[in-house]
């Protein structure tokens, strides 16, 4: 690890999820390039443009950000433009000195692409997967199919949870020598339990608004189907008919927010379901230490970092036991639960009546958490698998061609047509655009 960051190791991060946009891959990769940039290396960051960035950003902490004016699709993914992010991806590798790729989320449709064009300009590549995909639905077989043919060019990859990894293997038939599982990090530095002064102002706040006996159960995570929104619609209304002494803080924003809406709309709820609409990851923690539990209903979740950064605020969880869930926080701190209605309203019940006893086992989580998930250790960690993507040094196209035939019958003749393409591509813009040409000044980057 020494040995890379004296050579200042440059790493060019791609993925469409990036800030300004908040979600576990977009902080992940956020936190990732802050401690890598600790450990000495040089880090660059391609995404699509988001509101109004757009161009060449430089973020406070040194981060480097190419945004590009790339139209997106669906949940936030940028419309494939296949050959042209060749030409961005080949100036920016020119212009920082990138030694590695590393792309992240199958689901995002520039990091394939950068998959794809790494190898014909030379480059390694590691690809991380934060997400867990089935194999039944015709959008996940579909993926799956992309993803297995794309990954023939991945050097190495890196799941965020053991189950997220095995998830990676079987969709992508990958090799399992060459994955690696690297779980996520909280920033431990925001993530702590409420101060003295906190708790004074908070108890003060329940007093004057004559709650000083509510239990409130917070949940902050993007509204949507996947994380359980239809589940906590319906666990919300039967809580506050059972249990008067409870009151609910969701957090996030989402297709599936104006469903909650409704259903306080309806139910005359207003003072009991506070809704706060979008959350800057600055904001997520004092939403989080207003509550004594934290409630996670999603249905699928490879990792679940909201739940770490609860635990590590002080707040004991309910969690749905899904996907990789259940690899994250040592038992006392939290309860799985089935992830049905019925299983979740009698833990919250069980939870309330406990809590005095759990309040007091919860008391150090901060201390414990912070020694386990750290992002300067998932840095490292992360170092050490470029070390060992650096080392294959085979990027010739016979082997590429090799790799490529040892996928399916029909589809190695697709990609490979798509590779001459490309490679006439990258003729062409060596011979109208060659490297000498593009200078390191941000003012004439074409994407500016």
């Amino acid at each position: 690890m020494d040995k890379i960051r004296k050579k200042n190791l440059s790493v060019l991060l791609v993925s469409d999820f990036f800030y300004p946009k908040i979600g576990g891959v977009e902080v992940h990769i956020y936190q990732l390039a802050v401690s890598l940039i600790r450990l000495g290396c040089k880090v660059t960051v391609l995404t699509h443009h988001s509101q109004d960035r757009q161009g060449i950003k430089i973020m406070g902490n040194g981060i480097k950000v190419y945004f590009t004016p790339l139209m997106t699709l669906y949940d936030g993914t940028s419309m494939p433009i296949m050959y042209g992010a060749l030409k961005i991806i080949r100036e920016i590798c020119y212009v920082e000195k990138v030694d590695i790729i590393h792309c992240h989320q199958t689901a995002s449709i520039l990091s394939l692409e950068g998959v794809f064009h790494s190898k014909i300009i030379g480059k390694n590549v590691v690809f991380t997967d934060h997400s867990l995909y089935g194999f039944s639905l015709l959008d996940e077989v579909s993926l799956n199919k992309v993803v297995r043919i794309f990954f023939v060019d991945v050097d190495e990859t890196i799941g965020v949870s053991n189950i997220a990894t095995e998830n990676l293997i079987l969709r992508g038939l990958i090799n399992p020598r060459i994955t690696h599982t690297i779980p996520n990090g909280i920033d431990n530095t925001k993530f702590t339990p409420p101060s003295e002064k906190e708790l004074k102002q908070l108890k003060k706040d329940k007093i004057k608004e004559g709650k000083e006996e509510i239990i409130t159960i917070v949940s902050v995570s993007r509204q949507a189907y996947r994380k359980g929104t239809d589940l906590l619609i319906e666990v919300i209304p039967e809580i506050c008919k059972q249990l008067p002494n409870v009151n609910f803080i969701i957090g996030g924003d989402g297709p599936k927010k104006r469903l909650l809406d409704i259903m306080i709309e309806a139910l005359g709820l207003k003072d009991r379901v506070k809704l706060t609409g979008f959350l800057k990851h600055n904001q997520v923690r004092e939403t989080m230490i207003q509550g004594q539990i934290f409630l996670n209903t999603s249905l699928t979740e490879s990792f679940c970092i909201a739940i770490v950064e609860a635990a590590s605020a002080g707040l004991y969880t309910i969690a749905t036991d899904v996907g990789g869930v259940g690899e994250v926080l040592p038992e006392y701190m939290v309860r799985l639960v089935k992830p049905d209605k019925e299983s979740i309203i009698q833990a919250i019940k069980e939870t309330i009546k406990n809590y005095d006893k759990i309040k007091e086992k919860i008391k150090n989580n901060y201390t414990a958490l912070k020694s386990i998930y750290n992002w300067d250790k998932v840095a490292k960690k992360t170092v050490l698998v470029y070390d060992k993507a650096l080392k294959k040094t085979d990027l010739s196209y016979i082997t590429r061609i090799k790799k490529i035939f040892t996928v399916g019958h029909y589809s190695p003749f697709i990609y490979l047509f798509a590779v001459l393409i490309d490679l006439i591509f990258l003729f062409l813009l060596t011979v109208f655009q060659p490297l000498k040409n593009i200078k390191n000044n941000e003012k004439e980057f074409k994407y500016q």
